[in-house]
């Protein structure tokens, strides 16, 4: 799994093998998006992070 890209697979690119971050109360959502913005400021990867974050849902 790249982060680096929406979607990945060596095969082809579908959203089910996408990467996601999913939250279940708001105080995860800000901490993951915090996470994403630090390592994005970082400066380890040449293009931003694209993992989605996303409520879970039921």
């Amino acid at each position: 799994m790249n982060s680096l890209l929406a979607s990945f697979n060596s095969f082809n690119r579908k959203s089910q093998y996408r990467a996601v971050i999913l939250y279940h109360t708001g105080e995860q959502r800000v901490i993951a998006e915090k996470s994403k913005t630090d390592l994005d400021h970082f400066g380890r990867f040449l293009e931003p992070v694209v993992t989605a974050i996303e409520a879970r849902s039921d």
